[in-house]
């Protein structure tokens, strides 16, 4: 158990380097997902899941399960398909409260596109004899050409350039996912919340962007060339879902880009989803897409 919390370590640190997932005691979340990847296979597609699994709290072994729905809702039926156990048992005195990693991996799998991984952290019979889903991780498998899935959450205050969310590097058929929380009230003092998540590209390509929210909210999206302090595009619809695409051409170096979440009325959660690839005959439609220095001046980010 000791060698394998020590692996945990070494690659803990490696994700913390590419971003840092925060499970806070408040929220009573049983974990987060820090990675997950949807590979094609010639016997049958690949589901990798890594698990951060919040403090076990107990001698008995606790068992982390993977379950495949066409939903968000775990419920009988679903199919199971994998299973990990951890326990505080043998931890050292320093090693009690610490979260603890676990991955999950399953071969021969057929038609995961748009179904949902759901993760159980000890709590599956309760939550099919009570119902209670707040038990449970959800993640909506992407596409399968998606080699490698980044989920983040906000991590506040992240309404800066020097603050913002770093999302590490994407790649050529690299997908991410962020999941914030933003605050669309404002005054003449205190400026309305906005969200920034930094990638870095080092080739070119192209990004499609899906922004969904409550049918009450109504926030937008912007990308920034953080060097140039230069927008190449504002998304600004008015739809519960929005899209917002650019291309990022002639890269040279690596390029900072920022995405910035732009709340015009309402406050609530949002996500984000993001595809990197390398065609740009495939751009998605832009939802009231801009892309004029005016805009910097009409959603507020120089005051």
């Amino acid at each position: 158990m000791r060698n394998r919390f020590l692996c945990f370590c070494i690659a803990f640190s490696v994700c913390v380097a590419f971003s840092t997932p925060t499970i806070a005691e408040e929220e009573m979340v049983p974990g987060v997902v820090i990675k997950m990847k949807h590979k094609v296979a010639k016997k049958g597609d690949v589901l990798v899941v890594h698990v951060l699994a919040n403090d076990i709290g107990s001698d008995d072994p606790r068992p982390v399960a993977l379950w495949l729905s066409d939903d968000q809702t775990l419920e009988h039926g679903d199919r199971f398909l994998a299973e990990d156990t951890i326990s505080d048992y043998e931890r050292g005195p320093d090693m009690i409260g610490m979260p603890v990693l676990t991955k999950l991996k399953v071969k021969q799998l057929k038609e995961l596109e748009g179904k949902f991984a759901i993760i159980t952290i000890g709590t599956a019979r309760e939550v099919f004899q009570t119902g209670d889903q707040s038990l449970v991780l959800v993640q909506k498998i992407g596409r399968p050409e998606c080699v490698s899935d980044l989920f983040l959450r906000e991590d506040e205050p992240n309404d800066e350039e020097g603050v913002a969310v770093r999302a590490g590097k994407l790649k050529q058929h690299y997908c991410a996912s962020l999941l914030g929380e933003i605050e669309a009230t404002g005054t003449e003092e205190v400026r309305a919340d906005i969200d920034r998540y930094r990638f870095f590209v080092k080739e070119s390509l192209v990004f499609d962007s899906t922004l969904t929210h409550g049918k009450d909210l109504d926030f937008d999206l912007m990308f920034v060339a953080v060097e140039e302090a230069e927008i190449l595009q504002v998304c600004d619809g008015f739809e519960s879902i929005e899209r917002c695409s650019i291309e990022v051409a002639d890269v040279d170096a690596p390029v900072a880009i920022d995405l910035v979440v732009l709340p015009t009325s309402g406050s609530g959660p949002y996500t984000i989803a993001i595809h990197a690839h390398n065609d740009a005959s495939v751009l998605e439609v832009n939802t009231n897409a801009e892309n004029s220095a005016g805009a910097m001046r009409a959603v507020g980010l120089d005051q």
